[in-house]
């Protein structure tokens, strides 16, 4: 997180692609593709391997890059977003993990079965007590949805709950909409295709 801050504080832009695992590094006129991370075990513990690309075949991998990078499909990665992760975390309380069930297997064809490593086991608390208003209110209604894929008809069957909570709101399904997409920037939820979503929390 210290790293994502250093960068927005010089204002270099980042974006977040949660469906792209490869390392690649371009320098100038080379690239490197690893499984390595830049960590102390990717650079030094772990068995790695990585292959170094330079000439003609790193404009390719630029223009690649790139045409992900500059896709508006992949939000950015801004300073209050970085912010609200840090408060996130630093709220975490020490409590055990919980086992990760994923009941809707029809829902789950074609995609990853979910890394218990790639989820936030923070738990929900010290999501909670960062957000507000919408957010707050929706993700505690997410809370509720007992699979970790789950729909957008899902969501909007708690249209009438939050019409409650916001009685002056006459756009609940839009407002729902706004929200996963503020939980999805921050790393809690992930979009697997149209109308359908993955909880990336524990």
């Amino acid at each position: 997180m210290d790293a994502l801050s250093i960068f927005s504080d010089n204002k270099y832009k980042q974006k977040n692609v949660p469906n792209l695992h490869a390392k690649l590094f371009i320098f100038d006129n080379t690239a490197i593709i690893t499984s390595g991370n830049l960590t102390p075990s990717g650079l030094k513990n772990n068995l790695e391997y990585g292959i170094l690309v330079q000439d003609d075949l790193v404009k390719e991998i630029k223009n690649d890059y790139l045409s992900i990078f500059n896709n508006p499909e992949y939000p950015r990665i801004t300073s209050k977003i970085i912010e609200t992760a840090k408060d996130i975390i630093s709220s975490i309380p020490k409590e055990k993990r919980k086992k990760i069930s994923v009941t809707d297997k029809s829902l789950f064809k074609g995609i990853e079965e979910i890394n218990p490593e790639d989820r936030f086991d923070g738990g929900t608390g010290s999501v909670i007590s960062n957000l507000t208003s919408w957010k707050k209110d929706v993700f505690e209604c997410l809370i509720k949805i007992p699979d970790d894929i789950f729909t957008l008809r899902q969501v909007y069957s708690f249209e009438k709950q939050l019409n409650l909570l916001h009685p002056h709101n006459n756009n609940i399904q839009e407002k729902i909409r706004q929200q996963l997409q503020y939980l999805r920037d921050i790393g809690l939820i992930e979009f697997i295709k149209p109308g359908v979503y993955k909880k990336l929390w524990v």
